[in-house]
């Protein structure tokens, strides 16, 4: 089954108009994550620093939005849908066929997800995170439709190197760039955990960039300042992300032989250390693992383990089917469990259990299903045809699975869960007869950084 009239190689879009969706792509992105209040030094310090003060204030704006949303952000949600609707529709466009399994879980998902509107404890809530979902996923099936993965790299490396920039710009003109001190976090436009996973997706594209591309000069410069900037951000889940996603991504291409090698490397490093550096090294290695930030939250995950412990209840409500997609996080249950924990808390700081709160268990397996294959479709496909796209697809796909355990990582508004979606529905959905096109315009390239 087929859907479109395209060709096994299809007609490329004119430059133009490929960097006029990068440029909607970048502004859209941007303005769905701004977070209120990030270029107020006072403000920030006092959400870096927790206080009570902040908290109340974040509570209040999230509540405001969890009831009636923002004007400006549905505005450029439909912008997108609208862009990836044209896409579709477009002549020349590349097909999709969902007839592979994978295809079968991502329909049922999605057929939950949307269904979830009849059973929902919010209907109307529930109903405009539909409507977000619905014009994200027709943004990607655009993006599926009429660009290759090579330029899906190229739109992933100039969106987030614009938020890097942007939020570099805002921190010095606040005068709150301060890298030196111990207590620092950078926020930039967003909160820093979310500035810490555009970081990753920033390396995972520069890595990904192939020779003779006009952006391959930037590849260094580029994971140089990300991987500075995520150390600023003190994002220890987007930190451990970053070196499990490229580690995997160099094991699922590497001879044995060079496999057995970094393991005798690695093992006569630990040997090393220890014989070295003694009772000092567990404490460094402490230091780093906690990259600056207190070791007294460490053993609650930064709260978390109570938060969860907190929510781990409401599931038992509604375990099958949840209570609908966006529904739990109201303004009042906002401010209820944010009094509860003593934090500002709209979401459950965990993709898994965000996912039993709206859509059950139901909704629990077919996203870790679709999510977990897809991530094992890509690595095949790597493994058979190593290649700049597929490779910063795979990371992708297994950056959000861990990330996903400590952050919630499917908003519709949210980069990474677009492209995470993008990633699930390219492995899905792209006509099996063009994976060897693909694989042809990829090619087999050298790695600057060696991770093939």
């Amino acid at each position: 089954m087929e859907i479109g009239e395209g060709t096994a190689d299809p007609r490329r879009l004119a430059a133009p108009a490929r960097w006029a969706v990068f440029a909607l792509a970048a502004l859209a992105f941007a303005a769905l994550r701004y977070t209120p209040g990030v270029a107020d030094p006072y403000l920030r310090y006092q959400m870096a620093e927790e206080k009570p003060e902040a908290s109340v204030q974040m509570v209040d704006r999230m509540a405001e939005g969890s009831e009636g949303g923002a004007r400006d952000r549905q505005v450029l949600l439909a912008c997108l849908g609208l862009a990836g609707a044209l896409g579709v529709a477009r002549r020349g466009g590349a097909r999709l066929c969902p007839g592979r399994p994978l295809a079968a879980v991502l329909l049922v998902y999605v057929a939950v997800l949307v269904s979830s509107v009849l059973w929902s404890v919010q209907p109307l809530l529930s109903l405009r995170r539909v409507i977000a979902y619905t014009l994200a996923f027709a943004a990607i099936a655009g993006l599926i439709r009429q660009f290759e993965l090579e330029e899906i790299v190229d739109l992933a490396f100039l969106t987030t190197a614009t938020a890097l920039v942007a939020g570099i710009a805002v921190e010095l003109s606040a005068r709150t760039f301060a890298p030196l001190d111990p207590s620092y976090r950078f926020f930039g436009l967003f909160h820093p955990n979310i500035m810490g996973q555009d970081c990753a997706i920033l390396i995972f594209a520069a890595v990904s960039i192939q020779r003779g591309r006009k952006l391959a000069w930037l590849r260094l410069p580029a994971i140089a300042v990300g991987a500075f900037v995520l150390v600023l951000t003190r994002s220890r889940a987007a930190a451990a992300g970053v070196v499990i996603a490229l580690a995997v991504r160099w094991l699922a291409t590497a001879r044995l032989s060079r496999i057995a090698i970094a393991l005798v490397i690695l093992a006569w490093g630990g040997c090393l250390g220890v014989l070295v550096a003694g009772d000092r090294l567990s404490a460094r290695l402490q230091g780093t693992v906690l990259m600056g930030r207190a070791a007294d939250d460490a053993g609650t995950l930064s709260g978390r383990t109570d938060l969860w412990s907190e929510l781990l209840g409401h599931v038992a409500d509604r375990p099958i089917l949840g209570h609908g997609m966006g529904a739990f996080w109201d303004a009042a249950r906002i401010q209820q469990v944010s009094r509860s924990q003593r934090w500002a808390v709209s979401h459950a700081h965990s993709t898994y259990l965000d996912q039993l709160l709206d859509l059950g268990l139901v909704g629990l397996v077919a996203f870790v299903l679709m999510a977990a294959g897809a991530a094992a479709m890509a690595l095949g496909r790597l493994r058979r045809a190593p290649g700049g796209g597929i490779g910063f697809l795979s990371c992708v796909l297994v950056f959000a699975l861990l990330v996903g355990t400590m952050e919630s990582v499917v908003s519709p508004q949210g980069f990474l869960a677009f492209l995470a979606f993008w990633a699930i529905a390219f492995v899905a959905l792209r006509a099996p007869d063009e994976d060897g096109a693909v694989r042809e315009q990829e090619g087999r390239h050298d790695d600057a950084v060696g991770l093939r």
